[in-house]
């Protein structure tokens, strides 16, 4: 046997490769038996590093620094170590050994030979080589090429129209206010003035930043600026039907509070009416069911003007190639997005390849000179003035959702700021400091007494163990600050909030102390924390009062009440039961545990069992079989014939008709659905769900459980999706002190060309 393939499939044996990666050296060797050495491992590697997200291998850093390419465990790395010595110790002779095989497609130094099928394609420059699984590299090529089209061609603009409606629709504060914000750039005024002069816009900030606001007056923009109004066909997308339906009542709300403010000045409640329910990409493109293949396409595209789409972190590499193939080339294409949140489940990263120089706003001189005569923006024009899509992608910057400690919060991670040493005058807070300060302002309240097992180290004494030599330094300097600053953390808190008040601004941010077990958690889904009562007591208490008190509707009697006042009654019945389920989904939606990984006593597997068990204890629950009134439930699989699509949360509730006829529900703004539980199959219980599914959702108390062991998935971006899912309160649970600081050092970074091109 090949000593290279036997070595291969033994670390699938490890599990350090899966069975796929070691097969796919195996027929790369049947193709080509004279496939040497390095074209097998980097076969091999290819398919595994594709496995983990990445859309290709990229050989220089492979063959230079391979334990850090690969993050493997430490047994892993040690047989890594044992072997690599016997393959080209430079990336010169693994490109030669790439170039000499038929299996592979040479396109990186632009003399591409004829594409027979090779199952691979050898990319990049001569400089830094990419490998790509034949596919991957067909649909980055796509994806470039399409957005570079689309953002270079420019639309002719009414520059005098379009300043008007700018001006109407981002009115600046009075000049006379005293309480007016200090002159900066109106990004959001910008994103839009960039939006009409082309086919692709880029619009990314964190959350509050006013991406779907920008958005709705954009709409308003287009529909203002068009020549036939009234035949201007928008569509809205999102990946999954929860961010869908999030997008949608976004920009209905959106459109509604500025239709009041243009005063008639057009017609935006046609609008929202023409454009019809946000769906999913799958949905809109046309998934034929169990195929690769959309109804949309090249041939066939979507029957849209303008298409927005949502939450375009999640947007995969292939889903992009498919939706830019599908879109007509004489329409607008709006992408809007997070490029600091995680990246697809599959492969690729595409916002935040397409948004990798956003913070640097490269715009050339023309694009400045074009913003200060549409949108009255004075900008500078870029040293290193960019691509045409650099031209085409706004980063907003304000957030007015997070001007609390959540948001602070968010910054500091994403910022890498653990602690006070490491912050800067755009950071001023380090990620522990802050959640001391907020756990302190939680308990001081002194209306709510922790389990035993959770208060069992004070707060201070527990965050003090765990900063080192510097850190002390730099809370000695934080001693130094005015008396304000250093007194403000320890100031009394508000008194918890009462149901309809506005939440207390204390307390927002909150750190379980440890040392802590995965009971904790379950109290708090049970009794929520001092300052955030929203727990999942509150929609099985609001399930329970309205199945005792709710009117069954019946079928009238023969000689009962006329049949106009049975119907009404049993309408009015109907109605009561819509509005009891719309209580209890909304009242779920409040509280949410979002665990990093599936597996353990710290996944979501394992806590949506502790959970279910500590509720059926309590009586709140009564799970008996699969199906039960109260068990919340994540689709797993994609029914376009169901209409639920993967993602989707719903709760299990009796129907009208009876408590023995279970149905699912499930809430898209104010719009209600259900599914008969007999014809769902792939589901699963949503008490807890990853911080991956997680994504295009927002919940008023979010729980976000870090595992016991960090490794590759504890990351940067994990640790931030899961923070910015707090709507208002969020608590973090560190199973050992110093994960979350662990995890805020390691970083994603996908290998793509996507980038580059």
């Amino acid at each position: 046997m090949n000593p290279t393939l036997h070595t291969l499939r033994d670390w699938s044996e490890q599990g350090w490769l899966r069975r796929l990666d070691s097969a796919m050296a195996d027929f790369v060797a049947q193709h080509d038996p004279q496939a040497e050495p390095a074209l097998l491992v980097a076969t091999a590697l290819l398919a595994h590093m594709e496995g983990r997200g990445h859309v290709c291998l990229p050989l220089a850093d492979l063959v230079r620094q391979p334990h850090s390419a690969l993050a493997w465990t430490a047994q892993a790395s040690e047989a890594l170590g044992t072997f690599w010595p016997s393959l080209p110790p430079e990336p010169a002779a693994w490109v030669q050994a790439l170039q000499r095989s038929p299996v592979v497609r040479c396109v990186a130094d632009g003399n591409a030979p004829p594409d027979t099928g090779q199952p691979l394609v050898l990319g990049g420059t001569p400089e830094a080589p990419l490998l790509y699984l034949r596919r991957y590299w067909v649909y980055e090529q796509q994806v470039a090429q399409a957005v570079g089209q689309r953002a270079a061609v420019a639309q002719a603009v009414d520059e005098r129209a379009a300043r008007d409606w700018l001006n109407l629709l981002f009115p600046k504060p009075s000049a006379n206010n005293a309480a007016s914000p200090p002159p900066v750039p109106d990004w959001q005024k910008i994103a839009c003035a960039l939006a009409l002069r082309s086919r692709l816009t880029v619009i990314t900030g964190g959350p509050g930043t006013g991406k779907t606001y920008t958005a709705a007056r954009l709409l308003a923009l287009l529909l203002a600026t068009s020549p036939d109004p009234a035949q201007l066909r928008v569509a809205l997308a999102a990946p999954t039907g929860k961010a869908a339906a999030r997008l949608r009542q976004s920009i209905d709300q959106s459109l509604a509070s500025l239709q009041a403010s243009l005063q008639g000045a057009i017609d935006l409640h046609a609008l929202a009416e023409r454009i019809g329910k946000a769906r999913t990409l799958h949905s809109l493109l046309g998934m034929h069911q169990g195929s690769r293949q959309f109804q949309h396409n090249a041939q066939h595209p979507l029957d849209v003007d303008v298409l927005i789409v949502d939450e375009t972190s999640m947007v995969h590499l292939e889903m992009m190639a498919a939706l830019l193939q599908a879109m007509p080339p004489q329409a607008t294409l709006i992408l809007l997005g997070d490029k600091d949140q995680l990246a697809s489940v599959e492969a690729g990263s595409v916002l935040g390849d397409l948004c990798a120089h956003a913070q640097d706003t490269r715009y050339h001189p023309a694009t400045c000179d074009y913003l200060r005569a549409v949108a009255g923006e004075a900008l500078s024009a870029s040293a290193t003035p960019g691509s045409a899509l650099d031209q085409q992608t706004v980063m907003l910057r304000h957030s007015r959702r997070f001007g609390t400690d959540i948001g602070a919060l968010a910054k500091a991670v994403n910022a890498g700021a653990a602690f006070a040493i490491q912050t800067t005058p755009d950071v001023p807070w380090g990620a522990y400091d802050l959640l001391q300060r907020g756990t302190r302002q939680a308990l001081a309240a002194g209306t709510w007494a922790p389990p035993a097992q959770v208060a069992q180290v004070p707060v201070a004494t527990d965050l003090a163990a765990q900063k080192t030599a510097p850190q002390a330094k730099a809370k000695a300097s934080a001693r130094a600050r005015p008396a304000a600053a250093v007194q403000a953390p320890d100031a009394p808190a508000p008194a918890p909030e009462a149901p309809g008040s506005a939440a207390p601004a204390a307390g927002k941010v909150y750190l379980l102390p440890t040392p802590v077990l995965p009971e904790a958690v379950v109290q708090l889904a049970l009794h929520g924390r001092a300052l955030a009562p929203a727990c999942y007591g509150d929609y099985l208490r609001a399930m329970q009062h309205g199945m005792k008190a709710r009117p069954v509707p019946a079928a009238p009697a023969t000689n009962a009440a006329p049949p106009d006042a049975a119907s009404a009654a049993q309408t009015s019945a109907v109605d009561a039961h819509t509005a009891w389920v719309k209580t209890v989904l909304q009242a779920f939606d409040r509280f949410r545990i979002l665990c990093a990984v599936h597996d353990g006593p710290w996944g979501d597997r394992a806590m949506n069992q502790q959970v279910q068990n500590a509720l059926a204890r309590t009586g709140l629950l009564q799970p008996q079989g699969e199906w039960f009134a109260g068990r919340p439930i994540m689709v797993t699989r994609n029914d376009k014939a169901l209409g639920v699509f993967n993602g989707d949360v719903g709760v299990v509730l009796p129907a009208p008709e009876g408590k023995k006829n279970l149905r699912a529900y499930f809430l898209d703004g104010e719009q209600l659905r259900s599914v008969s539980v007999s014809r769902l199959a792939h589901v699963e219980t949503a008490f807890a769900m990853t911080i991956h599914k997680s994504q295009g959702s927002e919940f008023f108390h979010t729980v976000v459980v870090l595992p016991d062991a960090g490794g590759d998935l504890l990351t940067r971006e994990l640790v931030y999706t899961g923070i910015t899912r707090a709507k208002e309160f969020l608590t973090l649970v560190e199973p050992r002190p110093g994960l979350l600081g662990t995890a805020m050092a390691q970083q994603v970074k996908r290998a793509s060309g996507l980038s580059i091109k």
